[in-house]
């Protein structure tokens, strides 16, 4: 299994918080997670971000 599909496998199992709030569109599960994981992967692309501590 390639690198990309452990992460893609990885973003699909991720545990959003359910709730009332939440339309439709984000199958009525909060969105932060996987936008604040895809805004971290995008620093560490920039290299902004360069190690884990």
């Amino acid at each position: 299994m390639s690198w990309l599909q452990i992460t893609i496998k990885h973003f699909a199992s991720l545990n959003r918080a359910p709730g009332p709030t939440w339309t439709d569109a984000t199958k009525r599960k909060a969105p932060h997670k996987t936008l604040l994981l895809l805004a971290v992967l995008d620093l560490v692309h920039r290299g902004v971000i360069t190690s884990r501590s």
